[in-house]
């Protein structure tokens, strides 16, 4: 093979089958044919040794598509995607092309498809290796100095990338070898084997991206059960007491709509986002639903809170903990939304009494819900006989027969300013509630109190509720409701007690008063800090009376904003007060619901004592 080609991989070391009767080459050969394998592309050795292999068997033993039976393998030489040549047939004997030639010609394949019709070149190793290897067979006296080369159903690019010798361009076309001249160059001839390479560098990167993206993917993923995981043990840890009463299996709970996007959500803040679901095949004892004592309820509508995963993060997921811990120990009044229970395994949610009219503030701005006489269709104003903002209406002296109009049980609209009152009235003893099991809401809002079908008042959304008389925020990140907020809470930033509730109470009977209306957006038509609406506060600015409150009803609100804390009343004071301007039908209607809930709270409790003690 000469001594120049001893980097070819011989026929012994590539195992070859004995050839049968292979005739001998007239040497030096004039003729070289560059073809392909029409395979696919063969880029290490171990794969191309295998393919050349497979190549000799299928020729030797009649297995190629014309059936035609060779005494060896068809081609002189194979060339690798990586360079590497094996020996077929190699110099001295004929190869398989234009026999009329009297064997006159050598074959090299490039292992891969590369026909007539494809857009690709060999990589730039296998193209220098050709060259090379025609290099080796001029060098060895096998092949003419002046050689022409051929080239057979192959991209007519090749030889032009390859710059393996001179091209016929003068001989007719002949089948099965076409030369390269009578083929019609495309775009590509003027290709490099480094475009080649180009593109072979362009898979590695998408390989590493494709790769990257994976990792990434998975270290979500974990971090995402990390997550979960970690909320789990958290809350598995502090509320031991109480899963056995509110732990929920996950198969119990499904979404109403599981593909419900944000505009079907029921509500969404800073720990998560609430969703209308069911809860199917659990049953659920001394549930109280629209105020019906439910004890063997197997299927119902609930609502749903968990974090999206936009909102997993180690901070929200420790308020979410916190979220079901206050819910645990709360326990059940008519008027703070109903806890049935708590899913852990898988995604966490906490599952909640569905209130089916939603939040109080949509519920006051809808003119659909709303049937007080004098009021006009935009509620900007209230007229009463004929006379126009220049009345306010005294709750105590006016004649219900011009102010209610008649009403059925069933009728879920605000149809007296009775209605109103009455509201604050439940807010108030729900409040009450909370400050007796020692905590504290700190976002007290008609946006986070609910409805139900019988029109009751729900205080929900616990997620900024701690159990502490009194609250400092260590941190600075959380987005506060700065229009709701008492002086105290604005100038020592996240300071609470429960006196700070009592002034988010004040502006959230004003809300209610004015039918929904955003507080001070009169007072502070621009309010875009803090320090704004505490210097209005100091300067003794307050909201001013809604056109719907009466002097007496203003008066408590302004109680509630007296500048000091301890200036402020209590929320008991507040229910009494606001009691006294309600008919006693709406107070006495809870004393019997207040008296079965206090018996489960007081079992609750023992449980929570014996568990601590």
């Amino acid at each position: 093979m000469g001594s120049n080609c001893s980097w070819i991989i011989t026929r012994t070391e590539w195992n070859a089958r004995p050839p049968k009767n292979v005739t001998m080459l007239a040497l030096p050969g004039p003729h070289i044919v560059l073809s392909q394998t029409a395979m696919s592309e063969s880029l290490t050795f171990d794969v191309c040794r295998a393919e050349v292999r497979k190549i000799q068997n299928l020729h030797m033993d009649g297995g190629t598509t014309t059936g035609e039976v060779f005494d060896d393998i068809a081609m002189n030489f194979l060339i690798c995607g990586d360079g590497t040549v094996f020996e077929g047939r190699g110099w001295a004997k004929r190869g398989a092309h234009r026999r009329e030639w009297n064997g006159k010609s050598h074959s090299i394949y490039f292992m891969g498809d590369y026909r007539e019709t494809s857009d690709r070149l060999p990589p730039r190793a296998a193209l220098d290796a050709a060259r090379r290897l025609i290099q080796c067979g001029v060098d060895s006296h096998f092949v003419e100095q002046n050689y022409t080369l051929y080239g057979s159903y192959l991209n007519a690019g090749v030889p032009v990338a390859c710059h393996c010798g001179p091209i016929d361009r003068e001989s007719p076309p002949w089948n099965p070898v076409t030369p390269f001249a009578a083929s019609t160059p495309k775009p590509q001839v003027s290709m490099t084997g480094d475009t080649r390479n180009d593109k072979y560098l362009y898979g590695v990167l998408g390989g590493v991206i494709g790769f990257t993206l994976v990792c990434l993917f998975f270290m979500w993923l974990w971090k995402r059960r990390s997550g979960t995981r970690f909320l789990e043990k958290k809350v598995r840890l502090q509320c031991a007491w109480a899963l056995i009463r509110y732990e929920i299996p996950p198969k119990h709970v499904c979404l109403v709509d599981p593909l419900a996007g944000p505009d079907k959500y029921l509500g969404k803040g800073n720990f998560g986002v609430v969703v209308k679901g069911r809860l199917v095949n659990w049953r659920v004892s001394e549930l109280r639903t629209d105020s019906t004592l439910i004890k063997t309820a197997t299927d119902q509508f609930v609502a749903i809170k968990f974090l999206p995963d936009h909102k997993k993060s180690e901070w929200t997921m420790n308020n979410f903990a916190q979220e079901m811990e206050m819910l645990m120990k709360v326990g059940r009044h008519v008027n703070i939304v109903n806890f049935i229970g708590v899913v852990l395994v898988g995604e966490p949610m906490i599952v909640m009494e569905y209130c089916s009219l939603g939040s109080l503030d949509k519920f006051l701005r809808n003119p659909n819900n709303n049937r007080l006489n004098g009021l006009d269709a935009t509620f900007a104003k209230y007229e009463f006989f004929g006379r126009r903002e220049e009345y306010r209406p005294s709750c105590c002296d006016l004649d219900s027969r011009y102010m209610v109009m008649e009403r059925t049980p069933d009728t879920q609209i605000i149809a007296s300013v009775d209605d109103l009152i009455h509201f604050g009235y439940q807010i108030c003893r729900g409040m009450d509630f909370v400050f007796s099991r020692n905590m504290i809401h700190r976002d007290l809002a008609a946006r986070n109190i609910l409805l139900n079908s019988a029109m009751t008042v729900k205080i929900a959304d616990f997620g900024m509720a701690r159990d502490n008389s009194e609250y400092v925020m260590q941190s600075d990140t959380v987005e506060l409701p700065l229009r709701w907020l008492a002086p105290e809470s604005i100038t020592r930033r996240g300071s609470y007690n429960i006196k700070s509730d009592v002034w988010s109470f004040g502006v959230t009977l004003w809300e209610i008063l004015s039918l929904g209306r955003t507080p001070y957006e009169e007072e502070l038509p621009k309010l875009y800090s803090s320090e704004q609406l505490r210097t209005f506060l100091a300067s003794n600015g307050r909201l001013r009376q809604p056109i719907r409150a009466c002097d007496t009803v203003y008066g408590i609100m302004q109680k509630c904003w007296a500048k000091e804390p301890t200036d402020r009343p209590l929320f008991a004071e507040l229910t009494a007060e606001l009691g006294q301007l309600l008919p006693p039908h709406m107070q006495q209607v809870y004393l019997k619901l207040d008296e079965e809930n206090s018996a489960f709270n007081e079992k609750l409790d023992k449980d929570y004592y014996l568990t601590h003690l």
